[in-house]
């Protein structure tokens, strides 16, 4: 690497979540990481070997908690200094698949990045980086664009007909089914297939013994194949989520508590050693829909609701809304402003916006002119992390651990 020539930036997207390790005895672990690699010869978690291979992700107690920094910073087109004599070679420039002299993905989106040409002149030739491979921490992109993606500006979903989609009933072509579509393209690797960004333990093969001719770069891939390690032995993570809401009816078992979301369990609260709370999937009936609160142009309070297919996506070719993913993004696709004072908080029977100017009130373009064209979508007020770690001597002990954190008021980032 040369010196100052690093890949920089003040942003970036951060991924948790468990990889999955590679049989130690195949044949791959000869050759150097191939930067293209999908991760799709891993077998997956809990899946009993076959054919004498070995599978290191058999058991829970041997998962590894990934914490992935996939830096966003768009190519440069200046021709950087250089100390060294000869100048600056061509292939050592910034394209769509190496920035700062490191390979790179043109786009933390799978789909676009699948579809983008790679570069011919970079130092490792022309190949099209895989974030799955687990060597690549660099997006040749920044955060305004992941929003205009996100918001509509490719108006074609990440999936389409030669992929499988649309299939009988599938309606996800609309402008939601689109956002959540590529908020989940933008995970590193294929998850609803059970794929998963590589890891190991450790460098399997630091020194690059047994490869013909190895290069340095080849040798440090080698390391980042670890280096997102961030909790060994991992063999549970679950993420929950909050609005910040209490649970007021009286005839609920949970009345009294903060309401969470997310994947259905139930949870021993009180420590009577009883499970007595549930924690709901927000598309669940029983869940109580979160009111936002807006300021409209008259000044007037009103209030919506967020709505559960918001918040939780269609599963492909039902109308069932699927609680494993919980999505978060920038506008609300399914506002549209009402065209009655029923939304205001109190209701308001006669307002005062006189559209034409002919001195008199118009009532429903009136209303309408009163609401803003665009509302925020709705983010939690809390997170809630639990993870279980199985002991290294005895994998038959686990010690669990829960974190809650609060989130900031009003998010301006990036969807989750």
């Amino acid at each position: 690497v040369q010196p100052g020539r690093n890949a920089r930036s003040s942003v970036a997207r951060i991924y948790y979540g468990h990889g999955l390790q590679r049989d130690p005895n195949a044949t791959d672990y000869t050759q150097p990481v191939a930067l293209n690699d999908d991760n799709r010869a891993a077998r997956g978690f809990g899946v009993a070997p076959t054919g004498g291979a070995r599978n290191p992700n058999r058991y829970a107690a041997d998962w590894i908690l990934l914490r992935h920094v996939m830096l966003m910073q768009p190519p440069s087109t200046a021709v950087p200094d250089k100390t060294a004599p000869g100048g600056v070679n061509a292939n050592e420039l910034d394209s769509v698949t190496q920035v700062g002299m490191q390979p790179a993905v043109p786009d933390i989106f799978r789909a676009r990045a699948a579809t983008a040409r790679a570069a011919s002149n970079t130092i490792r030739g022309n190949v099209r980086p895989n974030p799955a491979s687990g060597v690549i921490d660099v997006a040749a992109m920044d955060l305004a664009k992941v929003r205009a993606v996100v918001l509509g500006a490719e108006k074609n979903a990440p999936y389409d007909i030669t992929n499988g989609f649309p299939v009988s009933g599938e309606t996800r072509f609309d402008a939601l089914g689109r956002m959540q579509d590529w908020m989940r393209n933008s995970l590193p690797a294929d998850s609803d297939n059970g794929r998963r960004m590589r890891c190991e333990p450790a460098p399997p093969n630091l020194l690059g013994i047994g490869w013909a001719n190895p290069q340095d770069y080849e040798k440090t891939d080698q390391a980042m194949l670890s280096a997102s390690n961030f909790l060994a032995r991992c063999s549970e993570f679950i993420v929950e989520w909050s609005f910040g809401q209490v649970q007021s009816d009286p005839g609920s078992a949970d009345v009294g508590r903060v309401l969470w979301y997310g994947l259905q369990r139930q949870v021993d609260a009180d420590g009577d050693g009883a499970s007595d709370y549930l924690v709901r999937p927000y598309l669940d009936p029983a869940s109580p829909l979160y009111l936002q609160v807006g300021v409209a142009r008259n000044g007037g309070a009103f209030s919506w609701a967020a709505n559960r297919a918001l918040i939780n996506a269609r599963v492909n070719g039902t109308s069932v809304n699927d609680p494993i993913y919980s999505f978060f993004g920038f506008a609300d696709p399914l506002w549209t402003p009402p065209t009655t004072g029923s939304y205001f908080n109190p209701p308001q029977s006669s307002l005062t916006t006189d559209v034409n100017r002919d001195g008199q009130y118009d009532p429903v373009a009136g209303d309408a002119l009163l609401f803003p064209d665009t509302v925020p979508w709705a983010w939690p007020k809390m997170l809630r992390i639990t993870v279980s770690i199985a002991d290294q001597e005895d994998p038959n002990v686990e010690q669990t651990f829960q974190f809650i954190f609060s989130l900031p008021a009003q998010n301006t980032g990036s969807p989750m």
